[in-house]
């Protein structure tokens, strides 16, 4: 059982060619060679990722809770501050920090959980980790807007749009072809398990295309 979950939930990633790998190789050498060094992080860029925590979120295997951290972060927060710069400077993630703690839960209204599509992982990662995370989030959406990175019809992950913005998007494009007496054809696309499913050499290569600086 504990297998069929591992392999389930956690599935190989596709391999890559050769020529895949040493292509996003050759890229990211040049990148490096090109790339002015990151920028710090501020005192207001660390607090402002802190706050963004969920205050309730558990421990990961740690067991330092959000809360603990709540309550000892004027003290930890210069030291952290630390911590943070050297992971920028180092393009570091700590080893520690990509563990999580893996608990299975049923999804709802399933008549059945006899099956694996059934059930659905939740990681618990360290508290620390998120805080990185997020001072990495903040610092892409910030280039990824003002570099213009993302189409204009792009709804998904993007601040003041959601699902409702998109429908409503596309049933205005649809009326406006019925006034003008023209028809309407849509495709949809729905990709099983796309976020697990994202392969990392591609997404490493169009970031280095769009000059991601080091963030």
């Amino acid at each position: 059982m504990l297998k069929g979950c591992a392999y389930h939930f956690f599935p190989a990633e596709s391999p890559s060619l050769l020529m895949h790998s040493l292509l996003v190789e050759h890229m990211n050498d040049e990148y490096h060679l090109q790339s002015a060094p990151p920028p710090l992080v501020t005192d207001w860029g660390l607090s402002t990722a802190f706050d963004s925590l969920n205050h309730n979120a558990a421990a990961g295997i740690d067991g330092l809770s959000a809360a603990i951290l709540r309550s000892c972060f004027p003290v930890i927060k210069f030291h952290l501050l630390f911590i943070m710069n050297s992971c920028f400077q180092l393009s570091y993630f700590p080893d520690a920090w990509r563990s999580s703690k893996v608990l299975i839960i049923g999804k709802p209204n399933k008549p059945s959980y006899d099956s694996l599509n059934s059930l659905r992982p939740i990681s618990l990662i360290n508290n620390f980790a998120k805080i990185l995370e997020k001072i990495i989030l903040g610092r892409l959406q910030w280039f990824a807007k003002n570099e213009n990175w993302f189409s204009s019809n792009q709804h998904g992950f993007t601040d003041g749009r959601s699902t409702e913005s998109a429908c409503h998007s596309l049933t205005s494009f649809i009326h406006e072809g019925f006034q003008s007496k023209q028809v309407t054809a849509c495709a949809f696309l729905d990709i099983k398990s796309a976020f697990d499913s994202a392969w990392h050499p591609a997404i490493l290569a169009a970031l280095i295309k769009r000059k991601c600086p080091h963030i």
